[in-house]
């Protein structure tokens, strides 16, 4: 299978999608899930860089998996040329996440 191609996110882009994650409530981990759910099925079945990535997801995963990305507009522009750098955001976003619960004399 051909890989898609990738174009970087831009920053105030990712921004955005950070802050709502953070607003939701479900963490960034789930969202880590679905993505690489999603990349593993990429792997198998290819896809046109330009389908959205709700779409996507609906389609191998369901509705009812598909749920945090379909619910939330800020993923509405997203397609699929852009899920390695959604992915890779979101898992900088994490580690931050993780760190700043981690008292100072344990970093």
């Amino acid at each position: 299978m051909a890989a898609i191609h990738q174009e970087p996110l831009r920053p105030e882009t990712l921004k955005t999608i950070r802050d709502e994650i953070d607003i939701g409530g479900a963490g960034v981990g789930h969202f880590l899930g679905i993505l690489d759910l999603c990349l593993g099925f990429l792997r198998r079945t290819g896809g046109k860089p330009s389908e959205p990535l709700g779409s996507y997801c609906e389609r191998w995963l369901g509705k009812k998996e598909a749920i945090l990305i379909t619910e939330k507009s800020v993923f509405d522009k997203i397609q699929l040329c852009h899920i390695v750098s959604l992915y890779e955001g979101l898992e900088d976003h994490a580690s931050t996440c993780a760190s700043s619960i981690v008292s100072p004399p344990y970093r």
